[in-house]
């Protein structure tokens, strides 16, 4: 079975980058020759920074996006990656990824966890991580909307003259519209 490696950096010093590659690319190697599957590629991820959380497939990761592509147009079969925090910064990013895997029948090796798709302790824990990362979703929104909730909102008359023009909403509602 034909798959493709991912490896990541972090924001280290670049000789610790290459090196820390390079271990990532013998891990994937190792596990793939194990478990009897031709590594096609390793694709390798440069370093992004933390930035802000996004739950999107590979949103910020062109790396992850290439070989996500090159799985959907049937050039390989599944992604083996040295650990699930290589494959995202969050639970409720790790979710989709999973999901995505699992719908299509595509392989996902998480060699560090143990994880392997094909196998059946591996799509079990694959479906508990999909409802988990749904739960941490839901709890980050929940967590936005009482913050949003919490808010002061002006009361009529409480924008002076002096207020640069802004518009006095009074005690009126506004519309919050979450992506």
């Amino acid at each position: 079975m034909p798959v493709i490696g991912y490896a990541t950096l972090s924001g280290r010093a670049l000789e610790e980058c290459d090196d820390d590659l390079a271990g990532q690319a013998e891990v994937i190697a190792r596990a793939c020759q194990q478990r009897g599957m031709a590594l096609v590629e390793v694709v390798r991820e440069a370093p992004t920074g933390q930035g802000p959380l996004r739950v999107g497939l590979s949103d910020g990761r062109p790396g992850l996006r290439y070989a996500l592509d090159r799985i959907a147009a049937g050039e390989a079969r599944g992604l083996v990656v040295p650990g699930l925090r290589r494959l995202t910064r969050s639970p409720a990013e790790l979710g989709p990824i999973v999901d995505w895997f699992t719908r299509r029948g595509a392989r996902l090796v998480a060699v560090a966890q143990g994880l392997d798709t094909a196998e059946r302790e591996g799509r079990i824990a694959a479906k508990v991580i999909i409802e988990v990362s749904r739960w941490e979703r839901e709890r980050l929104t929940e967590g936005v909307l009482w913050s949003v909730s919490t808010l002061p909102v002006p009361s009529a008359g409480a924008c002076d003259a002096d207020d640069g023009g802004a518009e006095n909403l009074g005690d009126a509602a506004v519309p919050i519209t979450f992506p």
